[in-house]
């Protein structure tokens, strides 16, 4: 009999923003902070993908980024997701698992994710190497018809397995902040703190 992985108790009320802001295109879009020999920090905009069952963040990514480099030396990760509409702030950080075509379960979750993106989001993975100095633009007009069925090798996701959540509410006076933590056990605690 398979396990059901308990549900963290972060992702409810991040479940209830989600569903709350859904129809705003902004809301899938959060920072991710890793850390960089060059500048000591490196911060930039993702886009949300879901949960997997460990309720790990999910985020696509191409092998070929400093992010993926980054994380390959030092995994740990920070997020920050501020909802405008609902004045509410989740500061999520755990460790980043990097999932690569390592595996036939990988090439297939691969392959899925790459299937639900739009054509334009899989011709930036046609461009060419993130970084490198653009050239006259052609190597940025990829057309519809030359998009592969099966993702790229360097098409990856992130799986963010986090282990400290802190929930900041600006709405209400007072305003109400969470600290959730999690216990050797594996046990999340979530505890009212002075916002």
């Amino acid at each position: 009999m398979k396990e059901i992985p308990i549900v963290p108790l972060w992702r409810q009320p991040l479940a209830r923003t989600l569903y709350k802001t859904h129809k705003k295109p902004e809301s899938r879009y959060f920072q991710l902070a890793t850390a960089c020999e060059s500048l000591g920090i490196a911060n930039r905009t993702v886009v949300f993908r879901g949960f997997d069952e460990s309720s790990r963040v999910l985020v696509i990514t191409d092998t070929r980024t400093a992010k993926w480099s980054a994380l390959k030396k030092d995994p740990k990760a920070a997020i920050c997701w501020y909802f405008t509409d609902t004045r509410e702030q989740y500061r999520l950080s755990g460790k980043a698992t990097l999932v690569a075509h390592d595996s036939e379960e990988h090439n297939a979750l691969l392959t899925r994710y790459w299937h639900d993106l739009s054509n334009a989001a899989k011709c930036q993975f046609l461009w060419g190497t993130p970084g490198e100095r653009r050239d006259d633009g052609n190597s940025l007009r990829v057309s519809a018809e030359t998009i592969p069925d099966l993702p790229p090798s360097h098409f990856c996701l992130l799986a963010i397995d986090i282990n400290h959540a802190d929930y900041l509410n600006l709405r209400g006076d007072p305003q109400q902040r969470i600290r959730y933590t999690l216990n050797r056990q594996k046990q999340w605690r979530a505890i009212d703190i002075i916002p």
